[in-house]
């Protein structure tokens, strides 16, 4: 919701570098002790990859604040299993 907030600006970095090393690092695109180097690299060139991961729990709880304390005009119909990711079904109110 921070990120909302702010546009992404405060924490951008952050999520690069977490980029780096849980993705790129592991995958061997990256050499080890580069992750910093190559966080900024990506954060300059505005790579783009997906900042938000949540299980379907966090979805749920997330889009439940976002109704109680921003006014989301919405109600959660269903949220669904899709192999490893989920559908979320919502309805405008």
């Amino acid at each position: 919701m921070a990120d909302h907030d702010d546009g992404g600006v405060g924490a951008r970095l952050g999520h690069y570098r977490e980029w780096a090393e849980l993705v790129d690092g592991p995958l061997g695109n990256i050499a080890d002790g580069d992750g910093e180097h190559h966080a900024r690299r990506l954060c300059e060139r505005r790579h783009s990859i997906h900042f938000h991961v949540w299980t379907a729990d966090e979805f749920a709880t997330m889009l439940s604040r976002a109704r109680d304390e921003r006014g989301l005009p919405c109600e959660t119909v269903e949220i669904r299993p899709n192999e490893h990711e989920f559908i979320t079904v919502l309805r405008r109110t």
